[in-house]
């Protein structure tokens, strides 16, 4: 092979290339051998390789023609006149391997010419070179190939809608599509080279505080890496955009090497107001059904709902359980209201509301509902019913506790009656005392002028006799009707009473015990002593013929304070201090259906012929014109006892107001109490004393339901309990059969009876603990306490 064929070929290579003769002389070298040797091609021509190498020529020829036939590299040290030491040349076919001077792994090729031929060394030196030029061109196939797969990713990156950041492995910008240029505020140009925290700021919209960019943790971590549904991006001009994302690790493609990270994300501001503004009117509905449901709830009215349609309540006030006994799920269809509809307004009720529903009318109706303990109260339902095309399929209504109203409302009815009464009576009376003055004094002068006929004056004294007793009854009813007391004046009743000790005992049988027990230091009262008297003796004899002549009257006295709880169960009494006296027999008492008329006029429940219907009458009209207050406690063969609340006199209010001035201060507690009354709103108005104080309240109807309770509660640490309930189980049974079942409970009683009335019953040991009806919060809050606190029974 010539030196310029070589050349020709060889210069264009970057390899060092030697042509040597078979001597190992150097025939030519291309400039890649001159610059890699330190000499020129031209100072390199002639000399021997040999010598370069720093070896005898045989030795030379023995390295590199076993190098050529094994194509296994045989090192040659090649003197560099520049360097300092050699640089080892691994040869292999006649080829060998150098460094560069750049330090990078290089080839320098050496061809003996030997028992070559020219030709076989240009054409190894051909082949060689064939072989770079196919790499090179594979190499542009591949950079071309790269050319196209970035302009096509340019494309698909900047057509899509999402934005698009690319880094390098060390988070700086590599490049950014038109969207994230837009959102970001920066440029693909400006941005290459910065880093992602710069270009990319995020905040937490709720917060306002930075957001963790994700780019250290793809980079560190190599995971994807999603952004909260919160990340406000802060573009270049401050504006704002709400956006979801996601980062991801860009590998190398048969390696774990991570070479960057793609950032991919979109805005989402519209969509996150109304994601943002859908949860604010969510929240503001919330509010606002629970502000309706409290309101509802909190009224004292009960709310309900029922679809005609299902035949079914969908929905019922809380407070049902409260007015009725009964909760929620109890109250199901028809049938679940109807059933505890009172049996004598059933009929009536259900008849008019189904007729009015039918026709899609709204309706107000009262009835007597019978609660889960049996007793009854007044409601008002009122409902409002909804139609479609034409036809009811849904009821909506209130039921209103109207039971206080329907007992002041018959308070007022009978006051008004007994008004009317009184009126009519007194009119009669009047009229009638006249006809009977006119007969007394007619009959007066037939006896003077027929003084000598025997007979005639027996029939005119027994007219006269049957004349004086109608006046008698004539005076009664004026009593009864008359408004303002004759002559009023402040008055011990004690005193009073006191004088009246043998009256009493007279008017009554010597089997007849009779018990007084007026209190020490009692008020005075402003009343017409005389018509106290009269209303003593009627309450006596009263008793006398209740017991029939054989029994025990206890007859007591003692100051008191009606407070308004009392006065609310009480309609038309006014709170304040009292006088009261109470007198209780053990008589045969009086049926619950006749309690309320036997303030009547000539109403008796007494035998034909035995009772004018007058006594209680007189009573009843003396405590009004003293502005007082009566109330009747009975039960059938238990007896009767009558208290009459007489008002403070006025002339000791004044002292007695400074003396109240201070206020009591009520004491609490922590324990559990069992409460137990037929009376609801009594036991209601109790339950909501205690509980204000810190009590736990439990409560029961009558004393079945309190053994019941009983056996369940283990924490109970009193009993308060009425004497006399219906269900077969009274006060005094109950506190028997609790205290054997639990030796540690406290027993505290309650009576409209006084403790002396009922001493009888056997069971005296309770008497201890007893407070009489009525009594006022602090007086029972201070018993309550007492009895926790007290260490013995």
């Amino acid at each position: 092979m010539q030196a310029d064929e070589f050349l020709l070929l060889a210069d264009q290579l970057p390899e060092g290339m030697l042509l040597l003769s078979a001597d190992g002389a150097i025939l030519t070298a291309n400039r890649a051998a001159g610059r890699q040797l330190g000499q020129t091609p031209s100072q390199l021509s002639g000399q021997n390789i040999a010598t370069l190498a720093g070896i005898a020529p045989d030795d030379l020829s023995k390295k590199l023609k076993p190098c050529a036939r094994s194509r296994t590299p045989s090192p040659l040290a090649l003197n560099n006149p520049d360097a300092t030491a050699g640089i080892t040349i691994p040869a292999c076919e006649g080829f060998l391997v150098c460094p560069a001077n750049d330090g990078q792994p290089a080839q320098l090729v050496v061809r003996f010419l030997g028992n070559a031929s020219k030709t076989d060394t240009f054409h190894a030196l051909n082949n060689e070179l064939e072989k770079q030029r196919r790499v090179l061109k594979k190499l542009e196939r591949s950079r071309e190939q790269l050319r196209i797969s970035q302009e096509n990713l340019a494309i698909t990156l900047n057509s899509i809608g999402d934005a698009v950041m690319v880094t390098d492995k060390h988070g700086m910008l590599v490049s950014l599509n038109p969207v994230a240029e837009q959102l970001t505020g920066w440029s693909n140009e400006a941005s290459r080279g910065q880093s992602v925290k710069t270009i990319f700021p995020i905040i937490d919209a709720s917060t306002r505080k930075p957001i963790e960019n994700p780019v250290e943790k793809v980079l560190a971590t190599g995971e994807t890496v999603y952004l909260s549904n919160h990340t406000t991006l802060i573009s270049k001009d401050g504006t704002e955009y709400q956006i979801a994302d996601s980062a991801a690790p860009i590998r190398e493609k048969h390696g774990s090497e991570i070479l960057g990270m793609v950032l991919v994300f979109h805005d989402v501001t519209e969509q996150y107001r109304l994601r943002e503004e859908n949860i604010r009117s969510k929240h503001e509905l919330e509010l606002r059904e629970k502000l309706y449901r409290d309101l509802i709830e909190s009224t004292a009215a009960v709310a309900w709902e029922y679809d005609m349609t299902l035949q079914r309540f969908t929905y019922m006030g809380p407070r049902i359980l409260e007015l009725t006994g009964y909760p929620q799920e109890r109250w199901v269809d028809f049938h679940s209201w109807a059933d505890r509809i009172h049996p004598d307004d059933r009929e009536r009720v259900t008849s008019y509301c189904q007729f009015e529903t039918s026709q899609g009318l709204d309706h107000t109706i009262e009835y007597r509902n019978v609660t889960a303990s049996g007793n009854t109260v007044w409601i008002r339902d009122e409902v409002t019913v909804i139609t479609q095309d034409d036809k009811p399929v849904m009821m909506r209504g209130y039921f209103f506790d109207i039971t206080e109203y329907k007992q002041t409302e018959e308070a007022l009815r009978r006051a008004q009656k007994m008004d009317a009464v009184g009126q009519m009576a007194g009119g009669i009376a009047h009229d009638f005392n006249n006809i009977i003055g006119i007969v007394l004094g007619n009959l007066e002068l037939l006896e003077r002028q027929i003084d000598s006929d025997d007979r005639s004056l027996k029939r005119i004294n027994s007219i006269k006799q049957a004349s004086e007793r109608a006046a008698i009854l004539t005076n009664q009813l004026l009593g009864f009707s008359r408004r303002e007391a004759i002559s009023v004046k402040p008055t011990d009743i004690s005193h009073i009473l006191n004088e009246m000790d043998s009256l009493i005992t007279q008017s009554l049988t010597p089997q007849v015990e009779v018990q007084c027990h007026c209190a020490d230091a009692l008020w005075n009262t402003d009343i017409d002593a005389g018509d106290f008297q009269d209303a003593i003796l009627n309450l006596v004899l009263n008793a006398r013929d209740a017991m029939d002549g054989r029994g025990k009257l206890t007859i007591e006295t003692q100051n008191c304070i009606l407070d308004d709880s009392y006065c609310s169960l009480n309609p038309g009494v006014a709170a304040g201090e009292y006088i009261q006296l109470a007198i209780s027999d053990t008589g045969t008492g009086i049926p619950a259906e006749q309690q309320a008329r036997i303030f009547e006029p000539f109403y008796t429940t007494k035998e034909q012929g035995k009772g004018t219907g007058l006594g209680l009458s007189m009573v009843f009209g003396f405590v009004q014109r003293s502005h007082g207050h009566i109330k009747v406690y009975s039960e059938p063969d238990l007896g009767t006892t009558f208290r009459m609340y007489l008002p403070r006199s006025t002339e000791q209010q004044a002292a007695a107001e400074v003396s109240h001035k201070t206020g009591v201060t009520l004491p609490t507690g922590m324990e559990t109490i069992l409460v137990v009354d037929d009376e609801p709103a009594l036991l209601d108005l109790v339950k909501e004393s205690l509980q204000e104080l810190g009590y736990t309240v439990l409560t029961a109807n009558n004393g079945i339901e309190a053994l019941q309770i009983l056996e369940r509660s283990s924490d109970i640490k009193l009993l308060f309990s009425d004497v006399v309930m219906p269900g077969g189980v009274n006060g005094y049974e109950l506190a028997e059969q609790a205290v054997t079942q639990h030796p540690e409970l406290k027993v505290l009683l309650t009576s409209g009876y006084t403790e002396m009335a009922v001493a009888r019953n056997g069971q005296a040991r309770f008497n201890a603990n007893f407070i009489s009806k009525p009594y006022t919060q602090a007086d029972l809050t201070q018993r309550i306490r007492e009895r926790l606190d007290d260490d013995y029974d």
